[in-house]
């Protein structure tokens, strides 16, 4: 996949290219011990933000939902880890798997339990949360639903606010994926 597009330079932002850039340089996401950043060793955002701060006001929007699908959904690390690396394999993501085989390395996944993944596979080490939530990733993504059956399988599972949830996080890194494709954004080196 060829590189589209090239970010704004930062000397060329707006002011509110500017306080969206400071979002990613501070907070959580600039953490150092983070599994991964978002700008890189020169300073450029990489990653979904690279193209997000083309139009700050929807960089900043679809910001907080990135916030809330790694920050403030009640799934375990390995579960929320597991849905997204299943997105990223499904959809050949290169800039999601860099950034979230880093984030599930440390959530305890190992490359044994990525190939599995990759392959529609249940890790051996997965929990029933993570079962559950593979399950009903796999089904979305081939069918865009839930059929009666994995719906309820699933609601029985996880509950009503976590299926939600798992609906969102679905969808989050599913429209991620397809913006990265269509800009042509890779991982670094």
């Amino acid at each position: 996949m060829p590189q589209r597009f090239t970010p704004p330079d930062r000397a060329d932002y707006t002011e509110r290219q500017r306080e969206f850039y400071d979002r990613y340089a501070s907070g959580p996401r600039a953490n150092p011990d983070a599994a991964f950043h978002l700008i890189d060793a020169e300073g450029r955002l990489i990653g979904p933000p690279a193209i997000w701060v083309l139009s700050p006001e929807t960089g900043f929007a679809l910001a907080a939902i990135g916030y809330q699908m790694r920050w403030g959904i009640g799934f375990s690390e390995r579960a929320r880890e597991a849905v997204i690396l299943a997105v990223g394999y499904t959809l050949e993501s290169p800039f999601e798997l860099y950034a979230h085989e880093r984030a599930g390395r440390a959530a305890g996944w190992t490359d044994d339990d990525f190939a599995e993944i990759a392959a529609r596979r249940t890790p051996a080490t997965a929990d029933a949360e993570v079962e559950a939530v593979l399950a009903a990733t796999w089904e979305i993504l081939d069918t865009g639903t839930l059929s009666d059956a994995a719906y309820a399988a699933t609601l029985e599972a996880l509950g009503l606010e976590h299926l939600f949830h798992l609906v969102a996080l679905v969808s989050y890194y599913r429209m991620v994926a397809t913006q990265l494709a269509v800009f042509g954004v890779l991982p670094p080196g």
